[in-house]
């Protein structure tokens, strides 16, 4: 069906989104330091992978509502056709969504005190 389809394909592009967010922060200073302006610390590129990982952690949480909302229709009867795939992607979007939240949370902390992480850290 092509409500699933699209759904699948939401999810799989959330699942991407989580990846990149985790990973903006871990190689910040490591492969895209070749991009970091002169002058700028690596407590400053830290604090802006913190954005990056804010903002893609966002967009897995818009990409999941978005791919469930073509199952369900908030407000409307449940349609029996599309009832049974709502329910199989209904934990995955639980726990995609989750994941998400918790990464814009750490995302908008690193994003706020990068520098001061850093420091502490090193």
């Amino acid at each position: 069906m092509k409500n699933e389809t699209w759904t699948k394909t939401n999810r799989a592009l959330a699942v991407i989104a989580l990846v990149i967010a985790v990973l903006a922060p871990i190689t910040a200073n490591t492969f895209f330091s070749v991009w970091r302006p002169d002058g700028e610390s690596a407590g400053q590129w830290l604090e802006r992978s913190g954005a990056v990982m804010t903002v893609f952690s966002l967009l897995a949480i818009s990409l999941m509502e978005e791919g469930m909302s073509r199952l369900h229709k908030v407000g409307n009867l449940a349609d029996l056709e599309t009832l049974p795939m709502y329910q199989s992607f209904e934990r995955s979007t639980y726990w995609i969504k989750g994941i998400a939240l918790a990464l814009t949370v750490i995302g908008t902390v690193v994003w706020g005190y990068g520098s001061v992480i850093l420091a502490r850290i090193g």
